[in-house]
Parts: structure tokens; C-alpha cells; sequence
């Protein structure tokens, strides 16, 4: 079990308005910052983003933490509104889609794997396991294997099967 990173994503929500907000204070308690705007057109439609996940399992010189990375777009504003002039990069929320998933596990995942993980387990072949959702690659995904197999490292992708009693507790 050493040899596999857990992928996996989960959804959370940009602000949950009326929740408690700690403030940064300085000398004679003065704010250092201000507190953020909390707003929302309806508490019904709180937007939430997708991350992406990566985690293996601890040892003695690492936690076993390799990354989290949110599933946005950046792109640049048209048109100038209330909150923002024209011609600022903001990020949005995009669907998870197998390029997506294929691209962030080629430029995101696999060089922080190479990063964190322990240089004398280089050559251990590593299993990135992932449930069996429709925008994940496949096992013997061309791109992934060759960013994964590159540099001496051996990482390749693995599904996790269906309804499996050992793994579903």
C-alpha cells in the first residue's frame, strides 16, 4: 500500500453567507484587513468549486500529502461591471471533463508526486488509483503514461473497482 495515490475530487462552496469570519487585528485591537463581503443573490445558488485531490499513505519522513488543485478556468472580463473594471483575469468553475482530468494529472499531479515523494522509492512502480467516473483516463491513457514514465519514475493509472467490499467501508 505504499505504493498508490489516492485521486480523488470533491466539491466546496465558494462562501457560506452569515458564517463566522475571524479578522486579522493589530495593536489596540485595530483590524489589519477588512472583513470580506459576504454576498449572494440567493442562498440557494451559493457557488461551490471542484478540487482535486491527491494523498498517499503517510511514513516516517512524509505526511503523505501531495496536493490539492481547484478545477477553474481563467479567463478575462469583457465588460466592466459594479465590482470590476473591463479587462481583469478572474477564475470560474468549470465541469470536469477527461481532457480536464488528463490535463491537470499531467501538469499538476505527476510533477508533485515527483516532488514529494521520496527520492529512495524512485523506483517503485506507482499506482494512481481513481474510482471509475466517466472523466477519468483510462488505464493505458497514452499522455499519462508518458508523463508518468518519464525520468526514471513508473506511475500509470488504475481504477478502482465498482462496489468492491474491500474497499467501499
Amino acid at each position: 500500500m505504499y505504493d498508490v495515490v489516492h485521486l480523488d475530487e470533491k466539491w466546496f462552496y465558494v462562501t457560506k453567507v452569515g458564517g463566522k469570519v475571524y479578522v486579522l487585528t493589530g495593536k489596540d485591537d485595530v483590524p489589519i484587513e477588512d472583513p470580506p463581503v459576504q454576498y449572494a443573490q440567493s442562498k440557494r445558488h451559493i457557488k461551490e468549486v471542484m478540487f482535486l485531490c491527491a494523498v498517499a499513505r503517510p511514513r516516517g519522513d512524509w505526511d503523505g500529502k501531495v496536493g490539492i488543485w481547484p478545477v477553474v478556468e481563467t479567463y478575462t472580463t469583457q465588460r466592466a461591471s459594479v465590482n470590476r473594471p473591463d479587462g481583469v483575469e478572474e477564475v470560474r468553475p468549470v465541469s470536469m471533463t477527461r481532457e480536464i482530468y488528463r490535463d491537470m494529472l499531467v501538469t499538476d499531479v505527476i510533477p508533485a508526486i515527483k516532488a514529494k515523494w521520496p527520492q529512495d522509492q524512485k523506483h517503485i512502480p506507482i499506482r494512481l488509483q481513481q474510482d471509475n467516473a466517466k472523466p477519468h483516463v483510462h488505464e493505458d491513457d497514452a499522455e499519462v503514461l508518458a508523463a508518468g514514465c518519464s525520468d526514471g519514475w513508473m506511475m500509470h493509472p488504475l481504477n478502482q473497482p465498482a462496489q468492491s467490499p474491500d474497499l467501499n467501508c
